[in-house]
């Protein structure tokens, strides 16, 4: 997809629903695992800002995601 949204792909397509998009987007392997990659990130990111959120937690967190 190459950065492109969803949303993105419908609308020049002119798809009325991300339904039909999604039927015919396939992610690659690689791209998915990038996709979960960022994504803990961001969430471990927002656990070490967190009030709640120890740098053991994180460390932990950091540990289960991989």
């Amino acid at each position: 997809m190459n950065g492109t949204t969803l949303p993105e792909i419908a609308e020049v397509l002119g798809h009325k629903t991300l339904a039909m998009v999604e039927r015919y987007s396939h992610l690659a392997e690689q791209q998915t695992a990038e996709v979960v990659a960022r994504m803990n990130e961001r969430f471990l990111a927002w656990l070490a800002a967190s009030p709640r959120g120890s740098e053991v937690e994180v460390r932990i967190m950091r540990e289960v995601l991989r």
